[in-house]
């Protein structure tokens, strides 16, 4: 009513079972949407959320593939280095790409320094 609209309609954006959001459409006129216009505006929403579907399987996908290549990256540094610093060099810096950290902490344990602490 603030915006002076007298008639608005409102189209589920989903895709198969999964509703996405709903799409508003207005007009300050007041009148009746046809039977072809209202098809028309449904096939739109299903359209609308198919590529909400597929933006969210594509996001997915290269997330997993970022995950690969992380993994990846780590299983080679694992095989082809001995010196721990360099190891975790990698493991750093493959972390730091794909869930944006800055520090990460490994502890390590050494039996030869265990000591009774009481």
């Amino acid at each position: 009513m603030g915006q002076g609209l007298r008639t608005v309609v409102g189209i589920s954006l989903q895709a198969k079972e999964q509703a996405f959001g709903v799409l508003f459409l207005g007009t300050p006129d007041s009148r009746r949407f046809t039977a072809a216009e209202l098809r028309l505006l449904l096939a739109l929403g299903h359209q609308i959320g198919m590529a909400v579907e597929n933006s969210y399987l594509v996001q997915q996908s290269a997330r997993r593939s970022e995950e690969l290549h992380m993994l990846n990256e780590i299983g080679r540094a694992l095989s082809s280095t001995l010196d721990p610093e360099a190891l975790f060099e990698t493991i750093l810096s493959e972390l730091k790409r794909l869930v944006d950290v800055n520090h990460f902490y490994i502890a390590l344990h050494d039996p030869r320094a265990q000591r009774n602490p009481f």
